[in-house]
């Protein structure tokens, strides 16, 4: 079975060669790389171009403007894949050589998708303990795995760390994902899982790269996880008939209660109105959040 490899990427020369390697030497062979490359104002294409002629690499696509989403270069992929599966590599990310081949392994006639654990790494010398690896699994019903795995946070929180089955993602999902910025992919990956059934490795066999250059904290200072996060909650909700239990609300409210001094101005009450229009409970839940982060620390100030 084919391989489609999407390799989407933005101002990432530095860690390019260790993501294209990483690829290049993965067991298992049959596989194309698509190379995409959204108009970078850094020396991306001279790490590119150096591939062009590696028999693995069919396309490599330079924008001329920026597309400003992922998402949309995701799109792109796809349109040009080939494969029966796809793999989203991240372009400063990095993998095992097996991942591919352990990931595949797990699919039967109804699996959507086959994910593994994916560990931060600040530099290339972090090393995977590879040797303790039994790759031992657990297959979900979809529906399950969104109710059990995908209501408090984006289980699949990095798209290297997935390989997905290509005939079972609708271009239409890209409409409503493309202008995200932070929610997207949790958005995709819940879209995907009704599809059929999710398996998941317990052990970590892909990097998922830390540095200064990523956009979470951009996005959480502008309460994205929140005011995104509550469409991903209703969709699950209304479409995918799964009624959001009262512990992932006040779970919610807790962690709003642990962010909103971090937001920028005018977000905290922006939030505030998207929780409660989603579930007035949340009127209950988050004073009391407070209440008892503000007792937390009085109790560890008279400690000290």
């Amino acid at each position: 079975m084919m391989i489609s490899v999407i390799l989407p990427n933005y101002n990432h020369a530095q860690y390019l060669k260790r993501r294209i390697d990483s690829i290049l030497n993965q067991s298992y062979t049959d596989f194309e790389l698509i190379i995409l490359d959204d108009k970078s104002s850094d020396n991306s294409r001279d790490v590119i171009e150096e591939y062009r002629n590696n028999p693995h690499v069919t396309h490599i696509v330079y924008n001329e403007v920026n597309s400003g989403s992922t998402f949309k270069q995701w799109k792109k992929g796809l349109e040009l894949a080939k494969g029966d599966y796809i793999w989203i590599a991240e372009s400063d990310d990095w993998a095992e050589p097996y991942m591919i081949e352990k990931l595949l392994s797990a699919f039967d006639g109804d699996t959507v998708v086959s994910f593994c654990q994916s560990l931060r790494a600040w530099s290339d010398n972090d090393v995977l303990p590879s040797e303790s690896y039994n790759f031992q699994y657990t297959r979900y019903d979809g529906v399950e795995f969104i109710k059990k795995r995908m209501l408090c946070y984006n289980a699949i929180d990095n798209a290297s760390m997935a390989l997905f089955r290509k005939e079972c993602v609708d271009p239409a999902w890209f409409d409503d994902i493309s202008e995200m910025k932070y929610c997207g992919d949790w958005f995709f990956w819940v879209r995907l899982a009704e599809k059929g059934k999710v398996v998941e490795f317990s052990e970590a066999f892909n990097y998922f790269r830390q540095h200064s250059q990523k956009v979470t904290s951009r996005a959480k200072r502008l309460g994205l996880d929140f005011t995104e996060g509550v469409t991903v909650l209703k969709y699950i909700e209304s479409d995918v008939k799964i009624k959001i239990p009262k512990n992932v609300l006040s779970y919610w409210a807790r962690v709003w209660a642990n962010s909103w001094r971090f937001f920028d101005k005018g977000v905290v009450l922006r939030t505030l109105c998207v929780l409660v229009s989603f579930k007035t409970i949340f009127l209950y839940y988050i004073p009391v959040s407070l209440v008892r982060n503000r007792y937390s620390r009085l109790i560890k100030k008279k400690n000290r």
